[in-house]
């Protein structure tokens, strides 16, 4: 039996997003009604003023696209529009935006895109960059302000995309120096943020200067910047592990400028009791799921033993645009956090998305290629994006539920929870499934893959462990956990 799908609710804001118009390469273009490319630029800010090097960010969708971005790339051009400025390159696509693509209420579109450029060579002063989207009517851009600095600043610790453990203290150590400068460095402070320009981004503090550096200038040949080293040790208060940019900001004659440098938080080893061989949580232990569905609400309040995060946002291919905070939650239960995806039949804008994949390239009537392959593509997108905003774990749960699309045929249905749970074992990743034994044989009728369960249907904390047993079990697997209602949220137990 055929059901509805779930829709994702649309009621986010996006933040710190600056729009700009978006003119066409042609009159007939503009006019094109299959196209209406958005291209927003995150950072830098309109007439900011950068030194050394510039991390470009934003997202490029054309909605009116069924699925994906609708965006085949993006290039820059400085100090003039494509055929007249210089090309500097082009950016890198299919960056996770789960904030964009909550407010446009569709699949995972993966519209974000960014941009490393080196600004050694860049004549100090203003300048504009055009960043330009290829669409499928033409090539629409916007133009961006910015003004280079004469001040150099370098960054020599932590090393370019290198990794600082989680919990350790940030060290940040460099040199600036303003060659315009009568007298010594010309700088007179450095401030270092993380994800965001001062005044969006995170402070992490003042860094010492005046610190002696004769390396740097005996290599300038600037005897004046023997004292324009500076040093910073700190803590990063509420930064989840994964990639990070740090904004280095030095003030001089003419003002702040700043330069940009991607990191990687590594997450900390969190001591957690041993378990007995087989088993994933604690007997008795207790505790919580959230998900999309929670992402307006105040998450339960300690102590809980349990805590399982939904990385998807309803359905698959879609995300949880709040993961990184709840996930922050989950990591401070006692055992170890769980995650889960939800799982569907290929049907709707994701459809397509099964048209190739491991069972190979898929004829549109073969059901059975397109099934496996979306289940088996669906749970790589959905570890990927968990990846990209901070969250790796060993165990994943498949969330399959007749209140997702389905098909009529069962056996059509287990083959796309086989791709799942194969692609799942490809990325070394343990696997169970969350379902009821009635709505696991309308699903997937007599498919035994034989994984741990996690059953739906006790009505207490209380009942929980009566579900502990065969007769509540499904699909050839022992139950490991068992979900009850509390309160406004779901309670978990653990057989």
């Amino acid at each position: 039996m055929s059901h509805p799908l779930i829709r994702l609710a649309a009621s986010l804001t996006l933040p710190l997003l600056v729009a700009f118009a978006v003119p066409r390469a042609s009159a007939a273009q503009a006019d094109d009604p299959e196209c209406g490319t958005t291209i927003t630029i995150d950072s830098p800010s309109p007439g900011a003023v950068v030194s050394s090097s510039l991390l470009i960010r934003g997202w490029a969708l054309d909605p009116t696209q069924s699925d994906g971005s609708g965006i085949s790339g993006v290039s820059l051009y400085l100090d003039g529009e494509a055929g007249t400025g210089a090309v500097l390159g082009a950016a890198t696509l299919g960056q996770f935006r789960p904030d964009v693509d909550a407010f446009f209420s569709r699949p995972s579109s993966q519209p974000g895109w960014s941009f490393a450029w080196n600004l050694g060579t860049v004549a100090p002063g203003s300048h504009t960059v055009y960043i330009y989207a290829q669409d499928a009517c033409g090539s629409p851009f916007v133009a961006l302000s910015i003004v280079v600095s004469p001040a150099a600043i370098t960054v020599d610790r932590p090393p370019a995309e290198g990794n600082v453990t989680e919990a350790q203290p940030l060290s940040v150590g460099g040199w600036a120096f303003d060659p315009g400068a009568p007298t010594g460095s010309g700088i007179d402070a450095v401030h270092v943020y993380v994800d965001g320009e001062a005044g969006g981004g995170a402070a992490v503090g003042a860094a010492a200067i005046g610190q002696a550096r004769a390396d740097v200038a005996a290599a300038l040949n600037r005897p004046a910047a023997a004292n324009s080293g500076f040093n910073l040790d700190a803590r990063l208060a509420n930064v989840l592990p994964g990639l990070h940019t740090l904004y280095v900001y030095a003030h001089g004659a003419q003002g702040w400028s700043y330069r940009t440098l991607p990191f990687n938080l590594a997450a900390a080893s969190l001591q957690r009791p041993s378990l007995p061989p087989g088993r994933l949580f604690p007997s008795g232990a207790s505790g919580f799921s959230i998900s999309w569905p929670q992402c307006s609400q105040s998450v339960p309040t300690p102590p809980y033993q349990l805590a399982l995060i939904g990385v998807t946002g309803g359905r698959a291919f879609y995300q949880n645009p709040c993961l990184p905070t709840q996930f922050a939650w989950a990591r401070a239960a006692a055992a170890a956090p769980a995650v889960y995806m939800n799982l569907n039949a290929p049907a709707g804008r994701t459809a397509g998305r099964g048209r190739t994949g491991p069972a190979g390239e898929c004829n549109l009537g073969d059901r059975g290629c397109l099934s496996f392959n979306y289940g088996y593509n669906a749970a790589l997108h959905a570890v990927a994006f968990a990846r990209s905003q901070g969250v790796a774990v060993p165990f994943w749960w498949l969330d399959v539920e007749t209140e997702n699309t389905w098909f009529e045929d069962r056996a059509q249905n287990a083959r796309v929870i086989q791709g799942a749970i194969e692609s799942l074992r490809a990325q070394a990743l343990g696997v169970g499934v969350y379902s009821t034994a009635v709505q696991w044989n309308e699903i997937a009728g007599s498919f035994n893959p034989g994984l741990p369960v996690w059953v739906a249907g006790a009505s207490s904390r209380s009942q929980a462990p009566s579900f502990c047993s065969a007769s509540a079990s499904f699909g050839g697997g022992p139950v490991a956990l068992v979900q009850y209602p509390n309160g406004s949220f779901s309670g978990e137990y653990a057989c």
